[in-house]
């Protein structure tokens, strides 16, 4: 990522020219790119200067919140990605056809986290290591309450609505469609099945734009 951002020119050339079209840069998971290393933010600064309107995705497995302390890792990791590159940003809790929770108030929990819950989930654990590190749950939690900025968006690739609603989020942060002319029902069918299938073959933090 640091060779692509010494040679924009390359990167300008690549994208071209385009007008009214959807673009997804399926980015490297590694998390020091979208917290402390400015390779990512500096990017995103360039594609706007380039009149794209950008928004980040930031990919999460369901699996992370079946236990509390992963669940706040995982939040700790949205925030961080959201503060450093400073863009409308969407978290998306992917695989959630592998959740076993359906009770509405438990997902409602996890889809905009309830640190309560999560903090006394993690005061049952009596072991060495739960004791010693509860002050810093603690704080971890007083920091993401403090911001109260992670939300999450579930998607299953197995449910057509749900991919959808995805895209209505990413659409809604970039304004993708406002300044284009009113498309029938059929050609609004056939523009989502075609972001739906890129969104599908994306994976980590992804950054949309047009």
């Amino acid at each position: 990522m640091e060779h692509l951002a010494e040679n924009f020119d390359w990167l300008e050339e690549q994208i071209g020219e385009y007008a009214d079209d959807y673009l997804l840069f399926d980015c490297p998971g590694q998390i020091e790119l979208y917290s402390h290393i400015p390779v990512m933010p500096k990017i995103a600064r360039l594609l706007d200067r380039w009149n794209y309107k950008i928004c980040g995705v930031y990919l999460i497995d369901a699996l992370f919140v079946t236990e509390a302390h992963k669940f706040i890792s995982s939040i700790l990791s949205c925030l961080s990605c959201m503060i450093a590159i400073e863009l409308p940003h969407i978290n998306v809790l992917t695989k959630c056809d592998m959740l076993k929770e359906t009770d509405p108030d438990k997902m409602e929990a996890i889809l905009n986290p309830n640190m309560d819950r999560l903090v006394h989930s993690l005061k049952r654990d009596e072991s060495p290591f739960g004791r010693k590190f509860r002050g810093l749950n603690n704080a971890m939690a007083d920091l993401i309450e403090q911001f109260n900025l992670v939300s999450f968006v579930p998607m299953n690739i197995r449910d057509t609505e749900s991919i959808e609603q995805v895209l209505t989020h990413a659409d809604h942060a970039t304004q993708y469609g406002e300044d284009l002319e009113p498309q029938g029902e059929a050609q609004t069918e056939r523009t989502m099945e075609l972001k739906a299938g890129a969104l599908l073959d994306s994976s980590g933090a992804d950054f949309g734009g047009r």
